[in-house]
């Protein structure tokens, strides 16, 4: 499984997803959408990210992508247990 958080440096429920998946140890691929050399990575965000901030994305071992926008911990704790 394939994690990654798009996030902002300031961003206070960015820092509770990062505090949430590292409690887990779950490890996890960090985007930072201020950073100006991430164009790919924001453009992908505006299209997925309904310009919610953090954006968790998931591939998992099927295949699948899954995409959570904001900090869901009910959706955060049905994913991960």
């Amino acid at each position: 499984m394939k994690i990654v958080v798009y996030y902002t440096p300031k961003c206070q429920y960015c820092k509770m997803l990062k505090s949430y998946l590292t409690s887990r140890e779950l490890h996890y691929e960090e985007i930072d959408l201020t950073e100006k050399t991430r164009s790919k990575e924001r453009e992908f965000y505006r299209e997925h990210g309904n310009n919610i901030l953090p954006m968790l994305l998931i591939d998992d071992e099927k295949g699948n992508q899954i995409i959570v926008p904001g900090y869901d911990e009910d959706k955060l704790n049905e994913l991960f247990g």
